[in-house]
């Protein structure tokens, strides 16, 4: 309930631009679901651009037009992507989904090599 109050918080400020930083890290699987349906209803509904930051690969595919990917030691952007707009319900099951998200993992991995153990 914390999440969905801050989320609100945000969204009633008069403002083109939120900032919103990891919003349904929080959140079961289900909730986080039903949040980011409502938040991409919302986006849509009153045209509000959107800093999201978020670690979760799948969210950032299912919520962005244009993903970027960050360096650290200097934080910098090293690579943009840009999402197609057109996602229908089921779009988290199709190729496209799949295929942006090999994308990115493979950038990641660029920037974050797995150590060997």
């Amino acid at each position: 309930m914390k999440q969905r109050a801050a989320l609100l918080r945000t969204t009633m400020f008069l403002t083109d631009v939120m900032l919103l930083d990891e919003p349904f890290s929080a959140l079961d699987a289900i909730t986080r679901s039903q949040m980011q349906k409502w938040f991409l209803n919302l986006v849509k509904n009153h045209k509000k651009s959107t800093l999201f930051i978020t670690h979760d690969i799948d969210e950032a595919i299912l919520l962005s037009d244009r993903i970027y990917i960050m360096a650290s030691s200097p934080g910098r952007i090293v690579d943009e992507i840009a999402i197609s707009n057109e996602k229908d319900d089921n779009f988290n099951l199709s190729n496209d989904f799949l295929e942006y998200k090999h994308k990115i993992i493979d950038i990641m991995e660029k920037w974050y090599p797995l150590s060997p153990v």
